[in-house]
């Protein structure tokens, strides 16, 4: 059986990003959440590794810009997706 690997990570969520924060909420994966005067949410959450990649993925890696500090350390330079 694989184990799975857990994130713990906190997240400040634009206004722009509530898409992120509906499929985080779907995944039930908010421990907590707070909303900033500016109209950001500030967001706890704990997520397994394989479901953080793929939504990282497909928001085109403003999941990984939310990140309040460091973005797990699995994300490497080469899988970031580039604007030209």
């Amino acid at each position: 059986q694989l184990e799975i690997e857990w994130l713990d990570l906190n997240l400040l969520i634009s206004p722009q990003d509530l898409d992120i924060r509906s499929e985080l909420y779907n995944l039930h994966v908010i421990l907590d959440e707070k909303v900033e005067d500016n109209g950001d949410m500030n967001v706890q959450i704990r997520i397994d590794a394989g479901d953080w990649r793929r939504l990282n993925r497909q928001s085109h890696n403003r999941l990984e810009r939310c990140c309040i500090g460091d973005v797990p350390s699995f994300v490497e330079k080469d899988d970031w997706l580039t604007e030209d």
